[in-house]
């Protein structure tokens, strides 16, 4: 009996310790369980204001799961930064980067906190603070203009760039996921529309993922130098020198070699024909500045699609670009390369009328498909491209349109060239008049070439 005892004692000494060791256990889970989130709240509440991109979407996530799910977040990207990538070493890059990244932090209100995203030239901003449109779109110009003011690296290059920012307010019980895809779908939209502006979020204005994808792919072609730039040498004939360069584009991929005429039609049905029309203009004027500054009554011809007419800010943009480079307007030629029915929308005729006040130029190329007596109805033709495959058609062009403006191309041979003394052409340009010249090939070829 004693011994039966003994055993239940047993029993019912280990069933006891068991639950006691189970409670201890579970208190202690509990306790961990509010020291850890204690330890998370005051780690998120002295985080620094400038965070590692992985920490700044952890801090976003705490947010959301402590309740404080209404908050704004903003990006703000650095406008041509791939422009930078080509000519900064990394050392230079990198400090580039880490001076924007100080303007914003000095300009961030309390509370507030940044990262740089995946993409080096893009920082998130987190706000606590709920505003409406306007009063962020107040918030944010103040911003842009702070941060976009010039800067000087160690090798005292200095740096103007604009600013793109993209903002959206988060909503209790929004997707987080969902809402940085809306937010980066408007910075890319607002890119797509030549950046250096403030975009709030509205269904509108988001790209989807294949189009941001479009436009990174494009981005990394800049860097790459997928994009080849040639200048063709435009002679007059009665005064016997060079008097412009027409820029001649060239993607070159790993598969083909494709004109620009026909991936301007493929960036225009992508809506990329914009922003990456800006920035060739800009390379282009870079390149050609200094021959212009030597060579002063130079003209600049460049290849244009009419749906470029389409966009009011071109107009400023172009204004804009001449006016950085000191390059005046009577001196750019735009080349529509191809002219669809945009060429007789209002709008289009506004704004080609608003460039020829400008004292801006139009170049069009001779095509048999197209009716001039059309084209002349909406636009001043400065010259008209003739190439010499349409030699046969010579006559009835000139007496149609004259000869003051014709201008013979592809001009490969002596036979080619007989056709100018033949009609009365004033402007010629082929690889029998002159080679195609890269940058570094411009001064050096003027210069021998000089009457």
């Amino acid at each position: 009996m004693n011994t039966l005892l003994t055993q239940t004692d047993q029993i019912i000494i280990s069933i006891v310790i068991l639950v006691v060791s189970c409670g201890l256990i579970w208190l202690f889970l509990i306790l961990n369980k509010k020291e850890y989130k204690r330890y998370k709240n005051e780690r998120y509440k002295y985080l620094n204001n400038i965070m590692k991109y992985p920490d700044f979407m952890k801090f976003l996530e705490h947010q959301i799961e402590i309740g404080k799910s209404n908050f704004t977040l903003g990006l703000i990207s650095i406008d041509n930064f791939t422009q930078l990538r080509t000519y900064l070493t990394e050392e230079s890059l990198s400090e580039y980067l880490n001076k924007i990244g100080k303007l914003i932090q000095m300009n961030l209100k309390v509370g507030w906190k940044f990262a740089q995203t995946k993409q080096r030239d893009t920082f998130i901003v987190y706000s606590p603070e709920l505003y409406r449109d306007e009063e962020l779109s107040t918030v944010a110009d103040r911003f842009k203009n702070v941060v976009e003011r010039r800067i000087f690296l160690q090798n005292q290059i200095p740096i103007d760039r604009t600013l793109t920012i993209s903002f959206i307010t988060i909503k209790e019980n929004a997707s987080l996921d969902k809402m940085l895809s809306q937010l980066f779908g408007t910075l890319f939209g607002a890119k797509k529309l030549g950046g250096n502006m403030v975009k709030n979020y509205d269904s509108n204005s988001v790209i989807n993922s294949y189009d941001i994808e479009r436009y990174i792919e494009i981005e990394n072609s800049i860097y790459n130098q997928e994009f080849i730039f040639r200048y063709i040498p435009i002679q007059h004939e009665e005064l016997e020198r060079i008097v412009g360069l027409e820029l001649e584009m060239e993607y070159k991929t790993s598969l083909r070699q494709i004109k620009h005429i026909e991936f301007l039609k493929t960036f225009e049905s992508s809506q990329d024909v914009y922003w990456f029309s800006l920035w060739a203009i800009e390379r282009a004027f870079e390149e050609l500045k200094e021959a212009i500054d030597v060579y002063q009554e130079l003209f600049i011809e460049l290849p244009i699609n009419s749906k470029l007419l389409e966009y009011d800010v071109f107009i400023q943009r172009l204004e804009a670009l001449a006016h950085k480079y000191k390059i005046r307007p009577n001196q750019i030629q735009l080349n529509l390369l191809y002219i669809n029915e945009h060429i007789q929308d209002i709008k289009v005729q506004k704004n080609i009328l608003k460039l020829k006040n400008l004292n801006f130029k139009f170049v069009v190329t001779y095509l048999e498909n197209i009716k001039l007596e059309d084209v002349k109805e909406y636009i001043d033709i400065e010259r008209l491209k003739v190439s010499v495959e349409y030699h046969q058609l010579l006559n009835k062009i000139i007496d149609e349109n004259g000869y003051k403006s014709l201008n013979l191309i592809n001009i490969k041979d002596q036979n080619d060239y007989a056709l100018v003394d033949q009609y009365p052409i004033p402007y010629v340009e082929g690889l029998f008049i002159g080679q195609k010249l890269l940058r570094d090939d411009l001064l050096p070829y003027m210069n021998k070439v000089k009457k």
